[in-house]
C-alpha cells in the first residue's frame, strides 16, 4: 500500500497535480492498505451472526453505572453555574466562568499528565490492597504539592494580575 501510495504521489506530481498528490498519495495508501486489512480480516476472522441478551448483561449493567455515575457528577459539578445563572443573571455567570476557569485550568493540565502515568500502575496493584492505597495516598500527596502552590501563588497575586492583564 504504501508502495502504490508512493507510486501514485510521483504520477500526480509529474503530471502536474501540486499539492494534489500527496492528498492523492494519502488517499490511495490508506484505501490499499483498509481493503488489504479487510480481505484478511475477512478469511481469517469471517463475521458471525452471534447474538445473546445474557452476553450483554455485563456490559450493560456497567455502562448504566457508569452513566449514572457520570450523569450526577456532571449535575453536580455545573449545580453552581446554573443556581448562578438563574439567580444572578447572564454576566455574573460570565464573571464567574471566567474565575473560575482561570483558577482550573492549570489543574486541568497538570493532572491528567500525573495520573495517566498513575493509572496502569494501579492496575497492575490492584490485587494488592496495601501497595494499591498507599500508590493512591502517594498520588494525592503529589498532586497536592504541585497544585496547592500554584492555587495559592494565583489567589496572591490576583487582585494584581487580574485587573492588570484582563481589566477592571
Amino acid at each position: 500500500a504504501s508502495a502504490a501510495g508512493f507510486v501514485v504521489a510521483i504520477g500526480c506530481a509529474v503530471s502536474g497535480f501540486g499539492v494534489w498528490a500527496l492528498v492523492y498519495s494519502f488517499l490511495a495508501t490508506v484505501s490499499l492498505k483498509t481493503l488489504f486489512l479487510l480481505c484478511i480480516g475477512l478469511t481469517q476472522y469471517p463475521p458471525h451472526l452471534h447474538f445473546r441478551r445474557s452476553d450483554l448483561r455485563g456490559y450493560i449493567g456497567f455502562g448504566l453505572y457508569q452513566l449514572g455515575e457520570r450523569t450526577i457528577n456532571y449535575v453536580g459539578e455545573k449545580l453552581d453555574q446554573l443556581l448562578i445563572g438563574s439567580m444572578l443573571g447572564a454576566q455574573a455567570l460570565g464573571y464567574y466562568n471566567f474565575a473560575f476557569n482561570l483558577t482550573a485550568r492549570p489543574i486541568w493540565r497538570i493532572n491528567p499528565i500525573i495520573t495517566r502515568v498513575a493509572f496502569p500502575v494501579f492496575a497492575k496493584l490492584q490485587h494488592d490492597v496495601e501497595a494499591l492505597r498507599s500508590g493512591y495516598i502517594r498520588l494525592i500527596r503529589v498532586l497536592t504539592t504541585i497544585n496547592a502552590p500554584l492555587l495559592v501563588g494565583l489567589a496572591v497575586v490576583a487582585p494584581l494580575a487580574v485587573p492588570l492583564i484582563f481589566g477592571e
